[in-house]
């Protein structure tokens, strides 16, 4: 259906009757609103009506983790993405021209663009402190090997190829919404409050995503559709252009981070002192799911005897900080793993050495006091990326260079959560039905974004009823006819929904032994993973057994190499190999795994070297999809990806989630490799031509 132009996307969808709505946005970081004036807009042949704050039937907020974000802003605009007011029309045109009628008053206020004047304004969204061990007795030790350093990570914008879109309409009295997202039912309860109707009288329908990497799971302007169709009984659908999708979607948090490592004179890692500082936004989003995370995974996949962590979100008047790939990992993976490598150099070690000597083993304790009891294969891609790096240096030991071109390699390890976990509830369901004629339906919970869940979840089914995937239809994306199910995040959806598919598989196997070849079956089943714990949850570290204490219900385990060229003319970072180990638990479709690790490694490295959205005083100043700095294809390095097959007992068929991981140690591989290339440490991403030409300029750069 694709490759045949038949997939509908939101954008796509046609109903008769239909309406269009357009969004005025603020477009200013931070103002008090004196007047709105829609008087003369309301008169442009074609505007049916202009929804303002005062039309929003229940709470007009909402929020993922705080109903913060105003579905409209009346009094006081926050970031350039704020809502003032929504015009609906028989024409995208009228409702073009109804916008350009709507005159707003504003009292300019100076706004908070970074962390710093947050800070002295005292502008907290959320914080976090955090300690194991005792690290004031164990820093006293004279012979430890300190080390002190600061890193900056900025906004980066998601850049999926779809733009926000939603098509609301009634059946009946039941208002369906559809729309392409990661969160349905979290949807359908927010919007629940905003119309101020029962959860049964919403129906998300998820259209296919043209990409989401976390930055469709928050609501934008379904709820602008919402009220609107619920009003006026007539179909509305809403579109933004890429200018507007870029300035109200959600950003990977920009940190400020202020590392302090303790480090004996034989490399293991004594304590880690660190101070977290993000960016959030106006709204809350996700962010405060976030900063636990970056707080959780603070230290890495490596042993310590204690540590303390002090995360602060801030509020400022930019872009909404959320949910993206990697959830607050990637910040702290590039400061811990630079980290690392500087310890290598002033212990005279080599790269792979030091994290030997420190790196998790099955029954290791995280630096959140989680025992790891299965599936544990950090050392083991340690083992073999330190094979497969010893091969691509042989391969460029008669690279064709000059005096301009030097040759670098770095390495980076991490470890990564398959699941929502912290607190929440991973769940999911399957419904499978057998017919007469004995072709199955499988309904199961969960979101297809492109990375081809449908085709997994349809393959485990197929496994285990021995029958072709072809008699097999999927329905999924659907809160009327899925089970209820959590956010397609966190890799999440293999491991809870693929568990589902597989036990209500098991269930149907053992119905058709005993039932007749023609005979209607039909098997559902509920699962929800094993209970986790939140940073925060001071109580369950206290009564909860150790052997059940846990913060996530499974993770997966990395370790990359990658070879570089640096232009020492013009600072140009070229990236030409990448290798990638990864424990896959087990792997059910390889060329699945292969898509989605070559996609999140891409991002790593525009992370690393060229991806920043930015936003000032004025608003944002990137406002074209060019100019992201997202790689194209033809800056594809060559990638040798490697899986490692150590069976998750709480996965189907032993598997484990692999969507993200491959953003989060590319990026310290990288900054690492430019040290080993020049001698010049990456201090902040992404590191641009202009930031490693400064660097290289410096005559007193060193760790």
């Amino acid at each position: 259906e694709k490759c045949r132009g038949q997939y509908l996307f939101a954008d796509d969808l046609k109903v008769d009757g239909l309406l269009f709505g357009r969004p005025l946005f603020a477009g200013i970081p931070h103002a008090r609103i004196i007047s709105i004036d829609v008087s003369k807009a309301i008169d442009i042949p074609g505007v049916v009506k202009i929804f303002t704050a005062d039309d929003v039937p229940g709470l007009n907020a909402s929020g993922m983790a705080v109903a913060d974000w105003p579905v409209f802003v009346s009094t006081e605009v926050m970031f350039p993405g704020d809502v003032i007011a929504f015009v609906v029309a028989s024409s995208i045109e009228s409702a073009e021209k109804g916008l350009s009628a709507i005159s707003v008053t504003y009292e300019e206020l100076d706004p908070v663009i970074t962390i710093e004047e947050a800070e002295r304004r005292g502008w907290i969204q959320n914080h976090i402190d955090y300690s194991y061990g005792d690290i004031d007795k164990v820093r006293k030790d004279d012979s430890l090997i300190v080390i002190k350093d600061s890193f900056e990570t900025s906004f980066v914008e998601h850049g999926y190829l779809e733009p926000e879109s939603v098509l609301c309409q009634m059946d009946g009295d039941v208002l369906v919404v559809n729309t392409p997202t990661q969160a349905p039912f979290e949807h359908r309860d927010q919007l629940s409050r905003i119309l101020n109707v029962d959860k049964e009288k919403i129906r998300i329908k998820v259209t296919p995503l043209g990409g989401g990497f976390g930055g469709k799971g928050d609501l934008t302007i379904q709820p602008l559709a919402a009220i609107a169709t619920m009003e006026l009984k007539r179909p509305v659908k809403v579109t933004l252009k890429r200018n507007e999708s870029m300035m109200m979607s959600t950003k990977k948090h920009p940190y400020h981070m202020e590392y302090e490592a303790g480090f004996s004179p034989f490399g293991e890692l004594v304590y880690i002192d660190a101070i977290l500082k993000s960016n959030a936004g106006p709204y809350s989003a996700l962010t405060p799911r976030v900063l636990d995370q970056s707080c959780i995974f603070a230290v890495g996949p490596y042993r310590t005897k204690a540590g303390r962590v002090s995360g602060t979100a801030y509020i400022t008047n930019t872009a909404v900080s959320s949910a993206m790939r990697g959830f607050g990992i990637n910040q702290v993976s590039f400061a811990m793993e630079s980290i690392m490598d500087i310890a290598s150099k002033r212990l005279g070690m080599d790269s792979f050495s030091i994290r030997r000597k420190n790196i998790f083993r099955l029954g290791d304790e995280t630096f959140t006091g989680e025992k790891l009891t299965s599936s544990v294969s950090a050392y083991e891609t340690l083992q073999i990326c330190e094979k497969e790096m010893d091969r691509i240096r042989e391969k460029y030991q008669k690279y064709n260079s000059n005096a301009d071109h030097v040759i670098g390699f770095g390495i980076s390890s991490c470890f990564k959560n398959v699941g929502a976990g912290k607190g929440r509830v991973d769940n999911a369901g399957a419904r499978i039905v057998r017919e007469k004629n004995g072709m199955f339906t499988l309904f199961v919970s969960g979101v297809d974004m492109g990375q081809g869940f449908r085709t997994a979840m349809v393959q485990i089914a197929a496994e285990i009823l021995n029958v072709s995937s072809d008699s097999i239809k999927v329905l999924n994306g659907d809160t009327v006819l899925t089970l209820r199910h959590g956010s397609a995040v966190g890799e999440r959806q293999t491991l809870i929904s693929g568990k589902a598919v597989e036990i209500v598989s098991l269930m149907m196997l053992e119905k058709i032994k005993i039932a007749g070849e023609s005979d209607y079956l039909e098997c559902e089943y509920y699962h929800e993973a094993p209970k986790t714990y939140s940073l925060c949850d001071i109580e369950a570290k206290r009564t909860v057994p150790p052997e059940e204490y846990r913060n996530y219900p499974s993770y997966t385990y990395g370790t990359y190499g990658v070879a570089i060229d640096l232009d020492l003319k013009t600072g140009k970072v070229k990236v030409l190999d990448v290798i990638a180990v990864n424990d896959a638990g087990f792997v059910i479709n390889p060329n699945i795994v292969a898509g989605q690790l070559e996609g999140s490694c891409s991002m790593g490295i525009g992370y690393a070297l060229s991806e920043k959205y930015i936003t000032g005083s004025n608003g944002p100043v990137t406002k074209t999809y060019s100019s992201l700095g997202i790689p194209r294809i033809t800056s594809v390095p060559v990638y040798h990806l490697i899986l490692i097959e150590n069976p998750e007992s709480n996965g189907p068929m032993g598997a484990k989630g692999m969507s993200e991981i491959g953003t989060i140690p590319v990026t310290g591989a990288i900054a690492n490799a430019i040290y080993d290339a020049a001698g010049i440490r990456i201090h902040k991403v992404p590191a641009t031509p202009d930031y490693i030409l400064s660097l290289l300029e410096r005559s007193d750069v060193n760790d």
